[in-house]
């Protein structure tokens, strides 16, 4: 129990002293066992309660990294599909240059025969 916790139990043992000044000393000694008793119940009821915390906030960073994972696969698949369609485009583009140069080569020719 923290210091400031006991200071504060023997402060009340110490009213209920001065509330009851006939009270015998195992009065005063069962009077300060129950205010101890009480401020451990108190601070067991925090302790589970906090547990539950966690363990609610570990299932929550649980589930997050599952998401963050398939996330993850998801973009890695998308980083593969976007470097497939750049090699394709190069591939369309490297033809339709082809292509160009030689239908110029082809007009280069039909003006020569004109000629």
């Amino acid at each position: 129990m923290p210091g400031g916790q006991a200071r504060h139990d023997r402060g009340y043992a110490e009213a209920w002293a001065d509330r009851c000044p006939g009270a015998s000393p195992l009065e005063q000694s069962q009077e300060q066992q129950q205010i101890t008793q009480n401020g451990c119940l108190v601070s067991l009821a925090t302790i589970r309660d906090l547990e539950s915390q966690m363990e609610r906030l570990e299932g929550q960073i649980k589930k997050q990294e599952e998401e963050f994972s398939e996330s993850l696969v998801s973009i890695y698949e998308l980083e593969g599909q976007v470097e497939s369609l750049e090699r394709e485009l190069e591939k369309q583009a490297q033809g339709f240059e082809e292509d160009i140069k030689a239908t110029k080569c082809a007009q280069t020719e039909q003006e020569q025969r004109a000629i």
